[in-house]
């Protein structure tokens, strides 16, 4: 019934790699990691024990929704159609994780399953034609703005460059250290960047911040009336079905 520590000494270890090797060699006891790399070499290490949990943590390309040409819908349904979110999620996170939509699937049966969303399976050709359509024929350049102080980000971003390049875009990494990343992220000045956020425990907080016209996390500018309102009468409807029901229209429309 008491302590069996004298105490607990925090250590800030920014960088993944000082944290690998500092668990490695006992320096420290406990540590969070999150690059796959890192992950595996932990685990392999003798004395040293690695526990995984599901999240509700999500990583995400975004757009600026108001730059041209990604302003278009097309061009979004596009680049959505060139992802292969698998094969990414095999390739920079050695198939650790889960794909999802607008609401992750660790909330359960809020998520609506992925073969039912709309533009989620790749389709490099109707990528394509929906780029000839909103008269990108030749495709476009693409700038993805991300920060190397998480590894990973940059990693998704290559990945997405090869993808994206079979329905003809060209995409230009931006490399920029954090604080930059933070101020263009407040500031709107980007076209799309790499990131990663959390979802909470409820739909709504998954979902409003994020979507709703203004929202507090919304830099991705997105805005629709139906969207909106859809959020509202969700976020004050007390029937748990009725609620499952508004949301996953919301994430259909958001799709």
């Amino acid at each position: 019934g008491v302590p069996r520590l004298e105490g607990i000494t925090y250590r800030i270890l920014p960088d993944e790699a000082a944290r690998l090797a500092a668990i490695r060699t006992g320096e420290i006891n406990l540590t969070s990691l999150a690059t796959p790399t890192a992950v595996s070499l932990a685990s392999r290490e003798e004395g040293v024990q690695v526990v995984s949990q599901e999240t509700t943590d999500y990583y995400l390309l975004g757009f600026n929704t108001e730059q041209a040409p990604l302003d278009d819908v097309r061009v979004r349904q596009a680049i959505s159609l060139a992802v292969d979110r698998q094969a990414l999620l095999d390739a920079v996170f050695f198939g650790e994780g889960q794909l999802t939509g607008p609401i992750v699937p660790t909330l359960g049966d809020w998520a609506t399953p992925l073969d039912q969303l709309p533009f989620f399976a790749p389709d490099p050709a109707r990528a394509a034609e929906l780029l000839a359509e909103a008269g990108l024929e030749g495709g476009f350049e693409l700038s993805i703005m991300a920060s190397p102080l998480y590894p990973e980000f940059i990693s998704i971003a290559l990945v997405l460059q090869s993808q994206l390049q079979a329905a003809g875009i060209t995409v230009m990494l931006d490399q920029v250290e954090w604080g930059t990343f933070i101020e263009r992220w407040r500031e709107r000045d980007f076209s799309a960047f790499v990131s990663f956020n959390g979802s909470g425990n409820d739909p709504d907080r998954a979902l409003f911040p994020a979507f709703s016209t203004g929202g507090s996390v919304n830099a991705f500018q997105f805005s629709d009336p139906e969207v909106d309102r859809l959020l509202e009468e969700a976020r004050a409807t007390f029937d748990v079905d009725q609620r499952r029901e508004l949301y996953q229209q919301v994430e259909q429309l958001i799709a």
